[in-house]
């Protein structure tokens, strides 16, 4: 066999074996990269009895039981209130953010908090796409249960902003509001372990919040502390350069899992943005 021949022949053998094996370490390192960005809490650690609340189980389309909780804001005889549906952070569960739906309804809103499947007492195992179906399922639940689009603010927090991200451009909303979002999972990849080359490679590039949002065409609140020692600023900064306008910057203050939500200027943050956009008068922080 001619020497070229053979050379070319080696040339495709090594490559199909390089694409074999990037193929299989893609398909052993997915449920790695799974453990590295999901990490439920099955047990709820309390209930918000001091608030008013309705208990849902919501089904998704791939037969995946959600639960969650409904709050009607008791305090104004105001019909027709904005609706902010919450996509938690990557840890923990719903029984966690209690003082985020509390804070949340003094901003004059009711409020929807719910588990992503594998989370609290939703069934199934979390997944990037199942997130995405799971925060769809809860809107969908939201519009045939009396909220039209034009009331409905999606709020994620963390790793939440982006499924919230995502759910913007599945469906019409009133707003978008990212707390203490990353710019992309392979950003926060280099972050932490600036040593990996093409991190992307192995993992793809899930939840990539900085490319979805110059497609937003809803007004966008952004919120971040210059002391979050997970989520860096500037991730913060990125987004909020790739929104389109109407958007708008709030910087928090304490860490990333710090109860920022309890501070006067989170809610006065709120009832700001949420006063704009019904009325379009900037806000005033």
């Amino acid at each position: 066999m001619p020497r070229k021949l053979k050379n070319k022949r080696r040339t495709l053998v090594r490559a199909l074996c390089m694409t074999v094996i990037a193929g299989c370490a893609i398909f052993l390192l997915k449920p790695l990269l799974n453990r590295f960005m999901f990490f439920p809490t099955r047990a709820l650690e309390t209930t918000p009895a001091k608030l008013t609340f309705t208990e849902l189980t919501i089904e998704t389309p791939d037969k995946a039981k959600l639960h969650g909780w409904l709050f009607k804001n008791e305090a104004t005889s105001f019909k027709n209130l904005p609706l902010i549906i919450v996509c938690h952070g990557n840890g923990g569960n719903i029984s966690h953010r209690i003082d985020l739906a509390a804070s949340l309804l003094q901003c004059g809103c009711d409020v929807l908090l719910f588990d992503y499947r594998g989370y609290g007492k939703s069934t199934g195992a979390p997944t990037e796409e199942g997130t995405y179906i799971d925060a769809e399922t809860v809107y969908t639940y939201a519009t045939a249960h009396g909220y039209s689009p034009t009331q409905i603010i999606i709020y994620g927090e963390s790793l939440g902003g982006a499924v919230a991200t995502e759910i913007a451009l599945r469906k019409p909303i009133k707003a978008l509001i990212l707390q203490s979002t990353f710019t992309s999972i392979v950003d926060m990849a280099k972050h932490i372990y600036p040593w990996l080359i093409k991190p992307e490679l192995l993992i793809g590039n899930p939840y990539n919040t900085k490319s979805k949002l110059p497609k937003i065409t809803v007004p966008v609140l952004i919120m971040h502390s210059r002391n979050d020692s997970i989520v860096p600023f500037y991730m913060a900064e990125e987004n909020f350069k790739a929104a389109p306008a109407p958007k708008f910057f709030h910087e928090l203050n304490g860490d990333h899992n710090d109860p920022v939500y309890l501070e006067p200027g989170f809610i006065e943050a709120m009832r700001s943005f949420i006063k704009f956009l019904d009325t379009q008068r900037l806000p005033s922080f």
